[in-house]
């Protein structure tokens, strides 16, 4: 019976309220009803884990195609963006120059 209470505190597909029901509703069953609570609860692990890596994986696609849009706006809009600023920099620099060489 402790090798049981053990393995349905493991599960992680179910809460600790039902937890505690099912330790309730199980006391009284043999190894053979206690076997077949531990393979129901078996299943609905692999299904929470099947769940979880599924979403995962959609998770990290859906990161994947976000960093590539990143990187081309990197590359594309925000370069150029960057090269213009600089030019419009460098204009009012070398306006400013030319005004203080005027003034003297």
């Amino acid at each position: 019976m402790a090798d049981f209470v053990a393995q349905i505190q493991a599960f992680t597909c179910i809460k600790d309220e039902s937890k505690k029901k099912i330790l309730d509703a199980c006391a009284r069953l043999d190894a053979s009803g206690q076997e077949k609570v531990i393979a129901v609860l078996s299943q609905g692990e692999a299904k929470k884990k099947a769940i979880i890596d599924e979403h995962d994986t959609k998770m990290l696609e859906l990161i994947e195609a976000h960093l590539k849009e990143v990187d081309a706006f990197k590359k594309g809009p925000l370069r150029q963006g960057i090269k213009q600023a600089e030019e419009v920099v460098h204009t009012g620099e070398d306006k400013a120059a030319e005004d203080l060489l005027k003034g003297i």
